[in-house]
This record gives structure tokens, sequence and C-alpha cells, in this order.
């Protein structure tokens, strides 16, 4: 099945991961998108690339969205988080 972009309204980031050395972090989020999960049924975690233009932007926005606990409005591509906006 294909991706395309779409939009998740209103969730809350509840965890923030990355592996060691690697831009790509993964965002849990209260409630996963369908489109994600039929993009990437066996690994459906929202993601983005630090290293991708704007991704040192949508780090900075996840990271005030799980400590300040608001909810955000996602713009995605499958998983793949293109852009967010604080609640």
């Amino acid at each position: 099945k294909s991706a395309s972009a779409h939009w998740v309204r209103d969730v809350e980031v509840v965890l923030l991961t990355a592996y060691p050395g690697w831009t790509k972090h993964y965002v849990f989020l209260s409630s996963t998108p369908l489109t994600c999960q039929w993009a990437e049924p066996t690994n459906a975690v929202m993601h983005f690339s630090q290293a991708s233009s704007g991704g040192e932007a949508v780090l900075s926005m996840v990271t005030t969205a799980l400590v300040s606990k608001r909810k955000v409005d996602i713009h995605a591509n499958g998983c793949e988080i293109f852009e967010i906006y604080l609640k």
C-alpha cells in the first residue's frame, strides 16, 4: 500500500527514541495513525531524520511537546514526519 501525505491531529508525544550514532529518531504518539500502520505494518512508529532539511526543528518541536505535555498536529508521509505544530 502506498502512503501519501496526511495530517495526524491532536496527539501527544509519549516517547522519543534514537539509536546512538544514528540521525533517525522514533516518535511514539498517543495514537498511531492508520496511514503509518499501512505504510510500515511490522514497525508502525512515526519517525524523522535529524539530518534532513528541517530535522533539527522537528527534533526541537517533538522535544518541547514531550517535556511540556502539549498536543501536536503532525504532517507526515506514511510514518515519516516532515512538519509538526504545537497546539
